[in-house]
Parts: structure tokens; C-alpha cells; sequence
């Protein structure tokens, strides 16, 4: 797609990394940090991940591939986590559940959705079992699929993420280092930064006000559910991997579907601006990662954003589920999931994904929420 030179300018000048700054870095991970008990708590557990949010100042802390803990700086000196406690609306026990999280803290926020706590420093003592056991109850429920909604595909994110977010596979295979990608465009700050006074109107005209330009840019604006390296060993190549899961019939379907999310990855690829930003991404994640611990080797990843090669994967799985009411395992899609729409309408698809440089893969014997963890080999790639 076309961009004009204001565009362009404010896509190259704006901010945009994932990877955090110093500051929050070390309140992380140093022993005596305001947040490392978060740190220390998410890596005693195998249902957590932590990702990186550079643009909004925030760690967070997915559970089940659904953001539960936001960890951001507070008011001057403290920090917070925050928690979108919508998530309880509907609950019996809703109201005990609030007052419990009360006792440790917890507020409401203004919006009367979200909750915090604010501190200077926590304790281990504090984000403890028993305090996660509240969230995890809550989020438990949210995904219970006797309600209807059991986000296989979020399952799904969350496997590929814990899975593959391994050190073994940092130089043999997928390493999986990001999730829930949005792209951002440029605030209104930036952009006077960028180009000085301007009205809301002078900047609509020169098309990088936010809301004009992200209807410029709607044709680009790929969401891809996992952002990964995968190290070739063969060719001794190494590409950054813009990845995208369907799991379920429908989702394959309309304007988040397969046909949609594969022309915004072709015009993705186009943004050199962007790209050059996502591979910096990359290496600068992966030595924050390295920091806290999650990779434990000697390594180092300087120079890597440069021989970064780039490339789409679409990942197609079932939708196999383990029935707590029946014991049994279930498949949520009557209809054969993402796979059997594959089947269906394999020639379009490929022919768009070879448009769109994207690799087919196909995951068909394994399930979501299978604690057994998958590798490569359970792994059909068909281009």
C-alpha cells in the first residue's frame, strides 16, 4: 500500500518496541526489586507466561493465553498490578471474591471493570498460592465450557507459547518469545513531538491523526497470535515468524478469518519501517528474557536483528478438549475445526499463503489442553 511522507515519518520516529525500558527491567529482576516476587511466583508455575509490553510500560502475565496480572509503574515511587475483574461478572461468590481481594489491597478503579493494588515493593509472602488462587478461580470459570466458552484457540496460544518457549529450541527450531501482537501507531504526544503544534484537524489533513491513519493502515494492521525465531539448521538461516492459530471452523470464516488474516500478512511483509522494528523486537526480547532467567545459557543475541529473515506461518489445529463432566475427551467443533475447513478449501488457502510467504502447519495429535508438551514433531508443514 501507498503511505505519504507524513506517514511514513511518523511510522519511522514513533516509539515502538515491545521490549521494556531498563528501569521496569530491574524492578523485575534484581532479588530486591518492587516486582520480582512476580517474577519468582510466575516461574514456579507452568500455567503462567510472562510477556513484555514496552509500549504501554507494562509486564504481563498471561494465564491460559488471557492477560491477568498487568504490572506497570503507579504513582511516583510505587508500582502496580492491575486486574480486569469483569472477568467475575455473573459469579455467585462474585461479591466474596472481591471483598477477599479487598483485604490484600486490591481497589477499584475509576471504570469500576478494573481493580489494582499499589505498593512500593511486594513480598513473596504476598503474591502467594493463596492470593493467585483467587485469579485463577475467576479465569477458571470465565473458560469453563459447560458456560459455553472454552477459548479453545487461546488454549491453543497458550500450548504454543509454553511449549515452545524453551531454551533448548533457541538454536534448534521454533522459540516462541511473544504473544497477542497489536501494532502501534503513533499518540497524540508523539506525533507533535514528530511534527510539532498541530490541531486535531491539521493532523486528520496530513492523514497521522490515530484514528485516520488506522483506517489507512487497516489493510496492514496483522495481529499474528505468536511472534517467534525459528533457526533453520539445515540452510543456517534464521527467521522471525509472524504466526497466526485457528482451531475452530468458524474462526476460519469472515473478517478474522484465514482469507483476511493472510492478505494483512502479505502487506505486512511490504513495511519495512515496521519490519526493521519487529526484528530489533526480537533481539531486545530475547536478552530481557535471557535477564529474568527464563533463558539460562551463555549466549548473546547482539547482531541478531540483522540476520533475521522474516516469514508467516499459519498454524491449523482441532479443537480436542478433556470433558471434566464426562471424563472423556471432546471435540468442541462439530464441524472438524480449522483443519477440516483446511481440507475443504485447501486450494484458495494455499494459493493465498503463497502469496502471503506464509507456511501451512498442521497439528492434528495433540490437544490444547494436554499437559504432554508439543514439539516439531507433532508438526505437518505443508509449504
Amino acid at each position: 500500500m501507498s503511505l505519504n511522507q507524513y506517514q511514513i515519518k511518523a511510522l519511522e520516529e514513533m516509539k515502538d518496541s515491545r521490549a521494556i525500558r531498563p528501569e521496569l527491567l530491574s524492578a523485575f529482576v534484581d532479588e530486591n526489586g518492587a516486582l520480582n516476587a512476580f517474577l519468582r511466583f510466575v516461574q514456579e508455575r507452568d500455567d503462567l507466561n510472562i510477556c513484555f509490553r514496552g509500549n504501554s510500560d507494562a509486564i504481563e502475565v498471561y494465564y491460559l493465553n488471557h492477560l491477568v496480572w498487568k504490572l506497570t509503574p503507579g504513582r511516583k515511587g510505587y508500582y502496580r498490578v492491575s486486574f480486569n475483574f469483569g472477568h467475575a461478572r455473573g459469579m455467585l461468590k462474585e461479591h466474596d471474591y472481591f471483598c477477599s481481594l479487598k483485604s490484600y489491597g486490591f481497589k477499584l478503579a475509576s471504570d469500576e471493570k478494573h481493580i489494582y493494588w499499589e505498593k512500593e515493593h511486594f513480598t513473596r509472602e504476598e503474591i502467594s498460592t493463596e492470593l493467585w488462587q483467587y485469579f485463577k478461580e475467576i479465569m477458571d470459570w470465565y473458560f469453563d465450557p459447560g458456560k459455553g466458552t472454552p477459548n479453545i484457540e487461546k488454549r491453543w496460544q497458550h500450548k504454543f507459547f509454553r511449549d515452545f518457549h524453551k531454551e533448548e529450541y533457541l538454536f534448534h527450531g521454533l522459540y516462541v518469545y511473544d504473544l497477542e501482537y497489536q501494532q502501534k501507531l503513533a499518540h497524540k504526544d508523539e506525533l507533535l513531538r514528530i511534527f510539532g503544534p498541530k490541531t486535531d484537524e491539521e493532523l486528520k489533513e496530513m492523514r497521522v491523526h490515530s484514528n485516520v491513519m488506522k483506517e489507512d493502515l487497516k489493510s496492514l494492521m496483522n495481529e499474528p497470535d505468536f511472534l517467534g525465531v525459528e533457526f533453520d539448521e539445515e540452510k543456517g538461516e534464521v527467521f522471525l515468524v509472524f504466526g497466526e492459530i485457528k482451531s475452530l471452523y468458524k474462526s476460519c470464516e469472515g473478517t478474522s478469518g484465514i482469507a483476511s488474516h493472510l492478505d494483512k500478512m502479505k502487506s505486512y511483509l511490504n513495511m519495512d519501517i515496521l519490519i526493521k522494528k519487529r526484528k530489533d523486537d526480537a533481539e531486545e526480547i530475547l536478552k530481557q528474557y535471557l535477564a529474568i532467567g527464563d533463558i539460562k545459557g551463555q549466549y548473546s543475541f547482539d547482531g541478531l536483528s540483522k540476520k533475521l529473515k522474516v516469514k508467516n506461518v499459519l498454524v491449523l489445529t482441532n479443537s480436542k478438549y478433556y470433558d471434566e463432566k464426562t471424563h472423556s475427551v471432546a471435540d468442541w467443533d462439530n464441524l472438524g475445526g480449522a483443519i477440516a475447513y483446511f481440507h475443504e478449501n485447501r486450494s484458495a488457502i494455499t494459493e493465498k499463503a503463497e502469496l502471503a510467504k506464509c507456511e501451512i502447519w498442521l497439528v492434528e495429535d495433540a490437544r490444547c489442553d494436554d499437559s504432554n508438551p508439543i514439539t516439531m514433531r507433532n508438526v505437518i508443514k505443508l509449504s
